[in-house]
């Protein structure tokens, strides 16, 4: 016997629900952003919010301010599915019908007299075709005009002495990377350093090159907690953590990695692995909640293998949430934590994770 899948959206995305729906039992708390829960459940902080607010300029409570990135994601996915209909709009639409039932039906009127005939389609069409052709008259004169300069003297100079450069800066380029695979082996995927600061982007950032020295001294249990923005004590305790640290490079050079979580972040995981200079590295992501992002993730980010886990329901079930991390030297590392991948659970929560030590690689 097949279990419904309630995770699914079977609905069409812009199709409102047909029965009322029950409250969220995790009221304010709840952190799910799935179109499926929202048709299924009601949130009243949401719709109050939505309520009271004028376009885009949501008014968040203080008592939610710690949550706020994650509720305007929320409400973000609620007026983009048309899952909730703000009262305002309600009595817009009422009063438009009203006023549409009193007024007598007048003609259409297909245009405005601005003084000028409209064109027909064939002028359009003439128009056009005139634009295509002084276009393509343009280019072609572009085009002699750079066959003169390579018949001229100097236009061949100029173009010996760019073809010298080429030649010399392929050599240099496949030099550096012949050096770097004799190195590390035909499959090496090097280190990408970052053009920007993480400081410019993540709310904390620890020093780098330090992560080694400080899994060390939480021995023999090796457990950590994440730091949280607004508690900044917690951004300098010994057991705290960021995510940046578990890719710091003092634990190894990263070869590839999986990532197996139920919620998934796409957008914020890959920013990690880009500060850390692992922007190429292989990653391999298994998820729980389904996420049109992680479908096509591979056709933008080839080096990203991404694999939903459908499960029977997303309620009373365990989804493991756990990191393998491999090295360049062949070991490798595991890491378990209570932390979803996205940014509120690292960055507003206390999430706590284990980190095993470095697993040699078996004889």
């Amino acid at each position: 016997m097949n279990v419904p899948n309630k995770r699914k959206d079977t609905m069409e995305d812009n199709k409102a629900p047909k029965r009322v729906k029950k409250e969220c039992s995790y009221g304010e708390t709840c952190y799910r952003r799935n179109p499926a829960h929202f048709r299924e459940f009601s949130h009243p902080h949401l719709e109050n919010i939505l309520d009271t607010s004028t376009g885009d300029d949501y008014v968040i409570p203080d008592r939610l301010s710690l949550q706020r990135h994650m509720i305007i994601e929320q409400l973000e996915v609620i007026i983009e599915k048309q899952l909730y209909e703000p009262k305002r709009q309600k009595d817009e639409c009422t009063s438009a019908s009203t006023t549409e039932t009193q007024q007598p039906s007048q003609p259409s009127q297909k245009y405005v007299d601005t003084g000028t005939m409209p064109k027909t389609n064939n002028e359009s069409a003439n128009i056009k075709t005139e634009d295509r052709l002084t276009v393509n008259k343009r280019d072609e004169s572009r085009s002699v005009e750079k066959g003169r300069e390579k018949t001229s003297p100097a236009g061949k100079e100029s173009e010996l002495k760019r073809d010298k450069d080429n030649e010399r800066d392929r050599d240099i380029s496949g030099s550096g990377t012949s050096s770097a695979s004799k190195t590390k082996g035909a499959g090496y995927v090097p280190i990408i350093p970052p053009t920007r600061r993480a400081e410019d982007f993540l709310k904390v950032v620890r020093p780098r090159g330090k992560m080694a020295e400080k899994h060390a001294a939480s021995a023999p249990y090796h457990i950590f907690y994440t730091t949280i923005t607004d508690a900044k004590e917690t951004h300098s305790q010994p057991y705290s953590i960021t995510f940046l640290e578990i890719l710091d490079s003092s634990l190894g050079e990263l070869k590839c990695s999986l990532q197996i979580n139920f919620m998934v972040e796409v957008a914020w995981l890959l920013a990690q692995y880009y500060f850390a200079g692992y922007s190429q590295k292989p990653l391999t992501i298994l998820y729980g909640e389904d996420c049109s992002d992680l479908k096509t993730i591979n056709s933008k980010k080839p080096h990203v293998d991404a694999h939903y886990v459908a499960m029977p329901t997303p309620f009373g079930k365990h989804h493991t949430k756990m990191m393998v991390l491999c090295y360049e030297d062949g070991s490798l590392r595991v890491v378990v934590s209570t932390a979803n991948l996205y940014v509120d659970d690292w960055e507003n929560r206390t999430q706590g994770l284990w980190m095993s030590p470095a697993c040699p690689e078996l004889p």
